[in-house]
């Protein structure tokens, strides 16, 4: 799974998960992904405060970046961090 906000790279990002599964699909290796165009810490937050969260999900890698920008103490993000305990 991998969330990308701007559209513009979204479709950069597609083409290169597509690439990805090419190459893992010709070394035998099993390659699934879904590209997601929407905020990663909404939607991470969200399924995070969801008790069913570490039953329906199972990965076996996670590749993670945080945002390139500050969070602003006054944002929907940092609330939503606040919400889950998480802090920043």
């Amino acid at each position: 799974m991998a969330n990308e906000i701007d559209a513009t790279l979204a479709d950069y990002l597609a083409d290169t998960l597509r690439h990805c599964q090419n190459t893992c699909e010709q070394a035998g290796i099993d390659f699934d992904f879904s590209l997601i165009q929407h905020d990663f810490i909404e939607d991470g937050v969200g399924q995070l405060r969801d008790p069913l969260f570490k039953l329906l999900r199972q990965f076996n890698c996670a590749i993670l970046n945080p945002p390139y920008k500050k969070i602003n103490s006054d944002s929907d993000s940092a609330s939503a961090f606040i919400r889950l305990g998480a802090g920043r």
